[in-house]
């Protein structure tokens, strides 16, 4: 999917549509993210999260010349590697590095899933799930089944949980899992709070790449 490509923007290699539309609504939010706005093409990889962890460098090489950057975004979980995020993120960087890049290209690994990035304590993420704008009844409602334990920000299997928290939603505004739904939440959340690692190397990736305009 293209977003007003341009030679000095982005190009960003994803897993799959929820990672494209959550990083296309973030993109459309510069001031949140504290950077200036730029062009961005999203690809998607054919073979998923595994075709980003080792095809990364081969993919993105028809656009070496067409990009000042390239990003690449994917799931820990189903990427086949049982190393660390930062080890796998350090090998898709390297490859990328040697390939052409340079330090034009960076690689961020989602710990386990991108649902990891949707529990932010907020009403925009209870109404996308359909339980309105009662956070905290959604929030009751996990931790008496287990799935978010007292005192920890977010559950402890985010996927798990985003699941249950769907098929229990009150029967008039149940909703199915979609990228459209992690792209309103990625449209409307506060982002200030949001302290995943891979979220945070993100933020600053694009800070780096793309900073604000001076007064």
């Amino acid at each position: 999917m293209s977003r007003d490509t341009a030679s000095s923007g982005l190009v960003a290699l994803v897993a799959d549509r929820d990672i494209e539309e959550t990083l296309a609504r973030l993109f459309g939010r510069p001031e949140s993210l504290g950077i200036g706005r730029f062009p961005f093409d999203l690809r998607r990889h054919p073979d998923r999260d595994a075709g980003c962890r080792v095809d990364a460098a081969n993919f993105l090489r028809q656009f070496l010349r067409s990009y000042r950057h390239a990003l690449v975004v994917f799931d820990q979980e189903g990427c086949g590697s049982l190393s660390s995020r930062e080890e796998i993120e350090g090998s898709v960087e390297w490859e990328l590095n040697r390939n052409g890049w340079g330090d034009r290209a960076r690689a961020v690994v989602i710990d386990p899933e991108l649902e990891a990035w949707v529990w932010a304590g907020s009403p925009v993420v209870s109404t996308a799930l359909g339980w309105g704008q009662e956070h905290a009844a959604l929030r009751s409602w996990l931790e008496a089944r287990g799935l978010w334990d007292d005192g920890i920000s977010k559950p402890h299997d985010p996927k798990i949980a985003m699941s249950r928290a769907l098929r229990g939603a009150p029967p008039t505004s149940r909703r199915r899992r979609s990228p459209r739904l992690f792209g309103e939440i990625a449209a409307g959340v506060s982002l200030e709070g949001c302290q995943d690692p891979a979220f945070l190397k993100l933020r600053r990736i694009l800070q780096e790449w793309f900073p604000t305009a001076g007064p």
